[in-house]
């Protein structure tokens, strides 16, 4: 199980503490995808289940997220997007079968009040449409069986039940 989750891209912090911005978001992503191949590789994996656990997008939750985003939240989605379509299509030569699944999160929603909030108004549902769309032909499994739109659930091959949400 390889678990994607809180990449905040559009967000940059440049201080005492921490370095992070787009570029640096990219090189982790790609050191986590060719760990997973030299994993998958070494260990003879069947199959790779990827889990999209939200929060790619630094989002229009708070106004202070806001202030420190480097782009609008539109960009944010077409860049995150767009750099999970090229990890999973570089993690197509990890293992035999790849699967991907994915749960909406706070970090996308549409409305930063999540009192106001309506669950399937979540942008990481457009990166998903976006990323099956992308990757047409590709040899991706998109699996869609969640329990409902924040929760999933799903059986490995040994007949272990996993669960998978964002947490917030």
């Amino acid at each position: 199980i390889l678990m994607f989750s809180d990449w905040h891209i559009g967000q940059e912090a440049d201080n005492f503490y921490n370095t992070y911005n787009l570029d640096i978001a990219r090189e982790r992503v790609m050191r986590v995808v060719s760990q997973a191949i030299d994993y998958c590789k070494t260990n003879k994996v069947k199959t790779l289940h990827v889990l999209n656990l939200g929060d790619l997008i630094e989002g229009i939750i708070n106004t202070n997220a806001r202030i420190e985003q480097s782009t609008d939240m539109v960009t944010e989605l077409m860049k995150a997007s767009e750099l999970m379509a090229e990890a999973l299509n570089i993690l197509q030569g990890a293992a035999p079968r790849v699967t991907y699944r994915h749960v909406t999160d706070n970090h996308s929603r549409a409305v930063p009040d999540k009192h106001a909030s309506i669950a399937k108004e979540n942008f990481n549902l457009i990166t998903t449409w976006f990323i099956k769309e992308r990757l047409k032909g590709s040899s991706i499994e998109f699996i869609e069986d969640n329990i409902d739109i924040g929760f999933g659930r799903f059986t490995l091959e040994n007949g272990v039940s996993v669960a998978f949400m964002h947490g917030h």
